[in-house]
């Protein structure tokens, strides 16, 4: 045993071992990990709470020059801890820390030796991907086991394609072939219910960077983190059946809805949730069901108010970016939250361009990380748009934002709607006048009825020749165009009455056209015509309601309140 024993009139005193709260060889963030060191076992000591003891050493490495300090003190009891933000410890290094002297009541100790703690600080930032690195060696091992089918450890499977394992992982590091370890950062310990339930990949085009967890009872440690931390996970789940969460104890969320704050049920579409530890320790991610993309760990940030806006921005090759338009006025927020809003499907510039952002039928939704920075300035959140083929837009709203209209009710509008709304109106509305030209009506159409059929109508006259209907062929989301409107004199465009709680307009665009663009969503021209014959004959059939200030009217003459 090691030990330190006092000279002269402190000879009574024996420190005994010395004890580190960090494990050797741990790993540890330097940016706010602490080191709390305490003698356990010390002898000769009054009244351990109020003696105290200083200590000298240094952290040493092979790649910079030692970090040394002295004389920092601390109490028997609580014994001296150590924080490594006050060392500017370099990220992804191996140290020692060495302690070479210890005083008691001004009194230096002799020593038989030198008490060391080896460790290794963590990466600057501690993102843990599923990604395959560019490594040769892992590249070729991987190329191999598809090659063949499967190995010991895994096996291939060709719907996705992805691999799924043939062991059970306990705790311990994933491998490819029981050597070659998957390259997961920072050590993460997986364990896994059964010998097929994790499996790597997911589509085709995916490539090998999803971690999808298949059965409950799978979790995922996250070692060393500190209170603070902030982990923002990417995850949803493939099962429709039923219905899953993720679940991370000793952490709150603000999208969690148990009572403990720490779970968060797994979405369709996988989107970041954000877990702020309340421990210092590992975490254990208690996964059910779920595929998972990434996890990021943030040292702890002031949480302090910041000032914020979102803007729809467009970035063309070689130029700065272009404010399309402005989503969020400046808000004021609090840093380390996640600021979410809703966004638009389509904006237009001033000279009539259409850009675009988001995937039809998933929710319109953008989510950022309100970071702290020493500097006081505003936060800017770009939703960075693609510019369409469409150009001479006339004119571009938003079903809600039409005059007189009536928000849809429907949950499903929130979820998968342009800007999380869509809407109708009860009386026929004025949309736009329309100068003498060629013109086509884009539409985003909304029913979330499980057979769609909804019609929704405008009207460039009184007849009704000059009717054009597009009707929704989808659940929830169809995007549908007009055949060319010839327009030979100013003309009032208007969106008639129609719709519900569950059918509506989800945004409407009109543009100059002589033809329909070439389009990269293979969204092909609808026959009004067409459309009209299909809307009657439903209609007839009693399948499709017209509101009326009276009520709800089928065409058979039916009131329905």
């Amino acid at each position: 045993m090691a030990f330190f024993c006092s000279l002269g009139m402190m000879a009574q005193v024996v420190l005994g071992d010395i004890k580190f709260s960090l494990g050797e060889g741990k790993k540890i963030n330097p940016a706010n990990g602490k080191i709390v060191i305490t003698f356990p076992n010390v002898s000769g000591v009054e009244d351990p709470t109020t003696t105290t003891f200083m200590i000298d050493g240094s952290f040493t490495t092979d790649e910079v020059e030692p970090s040394k300090f002295d004389k920092i003190e601390g109490t028997f009891a609580e014994g001296i801890t150590l924080e490594l933000s006050e060392f500017e410890l370099q990220p992804s290094t191996a140290y020692a820390l060495n302690i070479t002297s210890v005083m008691v009541d001004g009194t230096e100790l002799a020593a038989d030796t030198t008490y060391v703690l080896n460790f290794k600080t963590r990466g600057a930032e501690r993102k843990l991907s599923w990604a395959f690195q560019t490594d040769e060696a892992t590249e070729a091992i991987i190329t191999e086991l598809i090659g063949t089918g499967e190995n010991d450890y895994w096996k291939y499977v060709t719907k996705g394609p992805r691999i799924q394992s043939k062991v059970k992982f306990v705790d311990q590091e994933v491998t490819i072939d029981g050597k070659t370890v998957f390259p997961f950062l920072e050590d993460l310990s997986i364990t896994t219910a059964s010998s097929d339930c994790m499996l790597l990949g997911g589509s085709a085009s995916s490539s090998y960077n999803r971690l999808h967890l298949a059965k409950k009872g799978n979790k995922v440690v996250i070692p060393d983190c500190c209170v603070g931390d902030v982990i923002d996970i990417k995850f949803g789940y493939v099962d429709t059946k039923s219905e899953y969460s993720l679940q991370i104890p000793g952490t709150i969320s603000e999208s969690a809805t148990n009572e403990a704050k720490d779970s968060v049920p797994s979405p369709k579409s996988p989107a970041v949730y954000r877990f702020e530890s309340q421990i210092d320790g590992d975490l254990t991610v208690y996964v059910n069901n779920s595929v998972v993309l990434s996890i990021n760990i943030t040292p702890g940030q002031p949480k302090v108010p910041r000032n914020y806006s979102v803007e729809a921005q467009y970035k063309a090759e070689g130029s700065e970016a272009v404010t399309l338009k402005t989503l969020v006025e400046k808000m004021e927020g609090t840093t380390g939250s996640i600021v979410e809003t809703n966004h638009p499907y389509w904006v237009a510039d001033n000279e009539g361009n259409a850009y675009t952002y988001g995937t039809p039928g998933s929710p319109m939704k953008v989510r950022f990380n309100l970071s702290y920075s020493e500097e006081l300035t505003d936060t800017v959140f770009a939703v960075n748009y693609k510019k369409t083929d469409y150009e001479g837009v006339v004119y571009l709203s938003e079903g809600e934002d039409i005059e007189g209209s009536i928000l849809c009710t429907s949950p499903n509008a929130a979820v998968r709607s342009s800007m999380g709304k869509a809407a109708y109106v009860m009386e026929d509305t004025k949309l736009v006048t329309l100068q003498p030209g060629t013109y086509k009506i884009r539409a985003i159409l909304f029913d979330a009825g499980k057979t769609p059929g909804y019609v929704c109508v405008f009207s460039k006259g009184a007849t009704e020749n000059d009717e054009i209907s597009l009707t929704a062929n989808a659940t929830n989301w169809t995007e549908a165009e007009s055949d060319l409107l010839t327009i030979t004199e100013a003309t009032d465009i208007k969106l008639l009455s129609g719709g519900s709680d569950n059918t509506g307009l989800d945004v409407v665009m009109i543009y100059k056209s002589d033809d329909a663009p070439e389009d990269p969503q293979g969204i092909t021209e609808v026959n009004a015509g067409a459309q009209k014959m299909a809307a009657r004959k439903l209609m007839k059939e009693g399948k499709i309601l017209i509101q009326t200030e009276a009520g709800t009217v089928n065409v058979a003459g039916q009131l329905v309140k």
